[in-house]
Order: C-alpha cells, then structure tokens, then sequence
C-alpha cells in the first residue's frame, strides 16, 4: 500500500472514529494520546515481548522515552514512514526474523497508531 493511500485512509479512520463516536479512542478525545490511546494498546498487544521484563523483543516499548525520543526513535512525530508503523501495516519480508507484526493489531488499531503519529505523537 503507498504511503499516500495509508495517510488517506489514517485520516479517514480517525474521522470515523472521532465522528462517529468509536471505541478506540479513549473517550472524550478527538486526538489519540500515549497515555489515553497508545500506551493502554501497546500493554495489551505488545509487552509481552517488547517489555522491560522480557528478552524476546529488540526493543523496549514501555515508556513514551523508548518509542518517541532519543536519536533513532521508532515512532517520529508525523512520520509515516517511521519504523513502528511500517512493522504494523506492511508485509514482513521472507527473510526478516521474528513475528508477522501486522497479525498483532486490526485495522482500526493501527490506523489509531496513525493518527498518533500524524497528530505528532502526543503525550497527553
């Protein structure tokens, strides 16, 4: 899928969920936060092995620090093209390790990473 069309269909899912009153953001919010949003999905779909506690994952993904800050962070402030969302939404390639990444999250939590991250990943 281009990066175009995955942006279209991103803002096209955080409108349908802000218009039509989805689930998956937390409620009262129109802009998905770490705290409210992201954080609670990464505790229930990814910690397991991207936790502190766990040598399964590569990389730790508990704090907002593990995944927005330092010098190569995963998730980039309105970047499509960065490293957490790409491990998400694209096909992992033949000869790349580890899990199918895509299989761990729907289409509506992804497209809520998304937004996330075009809305320049808030904190709060």
């Amino acid at each position: 899928m281009s990066r175009e069309r995955r942006g279209l269909y991103g803002v096209v899912a955080l409108l349908a969920l802000i218009l039509g009153g989805g689930t998956l953001l937390a409620e009262g919010s129109s802009t998905p936060t770490w705290r409210d949003d992201i954080k609670p999905l990464l505790c229930k779909r990814c910690l397991s092995c991207h936790g502190e506690v766990s040598t399964m994952g590569c990389r730790v993904l508990e704090r907002y620090r593990d995944l927005c800050e330092g010098e190569q962070p995963p998730a980039r402030a309105g970047d499509l093209s960065s490293p957490f969302l790409r491990v998400l939404v694209e096909e992992q390639a033949a000869d790349e390790a580890g899990p199918d990444h895509r299989l761990l999250v729907d289409e509506d939590q992804a497209a809520l990473i998304e937004a996330w991250i075009q809305a320049g990943c808030p904190r709060d």
